[in-house]
């Protein structure tokens, strides 16, 4: 008599949510299934409705070898395309423009940008991988951005901007003491292991009126990046914005 083999189950992925309401000083904690990992990631939900604010976490998001494919494309770039002095975004008063400028009260570090059609495979299997999660295409991305942090460095607080509707922040190499990523209106510090990706929206909601409503920056999502103390962090963000923002 042939013996019938258990039937495997496909291997889900998960996700926690971190929900915090205004006007309530704890936060929720929920597990989201995210779907068959076999398949391509389920979209986030909607924004958060009116005085909600969410973080998502997925541990297991990028495999351990697309990371380190990644990691080899952002070193095997040198001279200005390479690692250089980390740069904020600062508004002029007089022109009312946006700069990146050397800041090094506000960030000490160094970055990288990269993006798939220049840099190889790994990068563009990452950008479509980021993008599958926001529930958007790639020429709705910004260029991906690595940041690279030794002992000393640190992003002080700051808003991603709402023109950015979702920032995803993916963990490529973990520093081995400090260099987590706080929200402090949540309270939380989070210092994942390689591969894991933190997820948030930066608009919300808010009732404008009796037939519609309009988006409001979120300032729930201020975060940093605390200060390294030992090793060498490098994360990678994903900007989503709403249109097109790369050539077609």
């Amino acid at each position: 008599q042939q013996q019938q083999l258990p039937q495997q189950q496909p291997q889900r992925r998960w996700a926690v949510c971190f929900e915090l309401r205004d006007g309530c000083s704890s936060v929720t904690v929920r597990l989201h299934d995210m779907g068959e990992a076999a398949t391509r990631s389920s979209p986030l939900p909607a924004p958060a409705e009116p005085g909600v604010s969410r973080i998502w976490l997925m541990p297991d998001f990028a495999p351990q070898e697309l990371c380190a494919g990644v990691l080899k494309a952002a070193s095997s770039k040198s001279g200005k395309y390479g690692f250089r002095p980390a740069r904020v975004s600062q508004t002029s008063e007089a022109s009312n423009a946006a700069s990146a400028v050397i800041d090094g009260t506000e960030r000490r570090g160094l970055q990288c940008s990269l993006r798939g059609d220049v840099d190889g495979p790994d990068v563009a299997a990452l950008e479509e991988k980021l993008c599958g999660l926001a529930g958007a295409d790639v020429g709705q991305m910004e260029k991906l951005e690595l940041a690279r942090s030794g002992p000393g460095d640190f992003f002080a607080p700051h808003h991603d901007g709402a023109q950015r509707e979702v920032s995803q922040l993916l963990w490529l190499q973990p520093c081995s003491e400090g260099g987590e990523t706080a929200f402090p209106a949540f309270g939380l510090r989070f210092a994942p292991c390689s591969g894991a990706v933190l997820a948030w929206r930066n608009t919300r909601s808010t009732t404008a009126g009796a037939d519609h409503e309009v988006a409001e920056t979120n300032k729930q999502l201020l975060h940093e990046g605390c200060k390294v103390l030992a090793g060498e962090k490098i994360i990678a963000s994903g900007w989503i914005h709403r249109g097109q923002v790369r050539p077609v």
